[in-house]
Formats: C-alpha cells, structure tokens, sequence
C-alpha cells in the first residue's frame, strides 16, 4: 500500500510514528490509523460507511480513479476466527478498478511472511463475513467527487 501511496503522491504515515515500541505488526497499526484517524473530518480520505454496498462504492471510487484502501484490524479479523487462528496482524489492501468474486473489489495486497496478491479479487485477502464490514477510503486525488 505504502509503494502505490507513494506513487499516486498520498502520503501515508509510517506505522513507526505509532508503535515505536515494535509492539504490532505495521498492518495492525495502519489498520487502526484507517479506523481511528481516516474517519476523522480533518483527514484528507473519504470514509465509506461500511454496510451493505460499501464494496460497491469503493470499486466505484476506483473505476473513477481515486486511491481507494481497503482494511481491517486484527480484532475485526479475529470476530471469524477459531481461538488457535487469532491474530496480532491487520490487514490492508489497494483496492483497483473492477470487481472481483463474490462481490468483493480487485485489489493488490502484501502479505505478512509470505507473499502478495496483484489485481485480484479481495475475496483472497478478507473473509467473507468481512466484506461489509471492511474499512474503505478514497482519495480523488485531484478529481472532482
């Protein structure tokens, strides 16, 4: 996410400015950064509210060219998982034009110990009871909304 960000000119903060400590892994602290801070009406992204047809809209804002990230945090993640699957790790994707399965966005995604998806349906990277709950921003980058 961070080499796209950058690309695009969308700063985004580095998870040291938060976990000095190395107490998470980075995805768990951008995960919360998108669940705390992007919300928040200073923030230069757009929150998507989650619920039904969020997926939809973020595929929407990326067909329109915008920035669009997809995330959620490890306790989101953990609400599906059996006690011996927990996770400290979060996890977030670039969402890109397109749709995907099961009505998930396309995206591109890294992986924490092993490797990446490109352009892919996110139904890969998330759950499936994730998809409407999945934190989505948007910036137009310079484009009208």
């Amino acid at each position: 996410m961070n080499a796209v960000a950058s690309e695009l000119r969308v700063f985004m903060p580095s998870a040291n400015l938060y976990d000095s400590g190395k107490e998470r892994f980075p995805a768990d602290i951008i995960g919360m950064w998108i669940a705390n801070w992007l919300p928040l009406g200073d923030s230069p992204f757009l929150a998507i509210p989650a619920g039904e047809g969020a997926a939809y809209r973020a595929m929407e804002y990326a067909d329109a060219g915008a920035f669009v990230i997809a995330g959620a945090t490890s306790d989101m993640i953990n609400k599906y998982r059996e006690p011996k699957y927990k996770t400290t790790n979060g996890h977030v994707a670039v969402v890109t034009p397109g749709i995907g399965k099961n009505g998930f966005p396309r995206g591109y995604w890294g992986q924490h110990r092993g490797s990446g998806k490109a352009d892919e349906t996110l139904s890969l990277s998330f759950a499936r009871p994730l998809k409407n709950e999945l934190l989505y921003f948007a910036v137009m980058r310079g484009k009208s909304q």
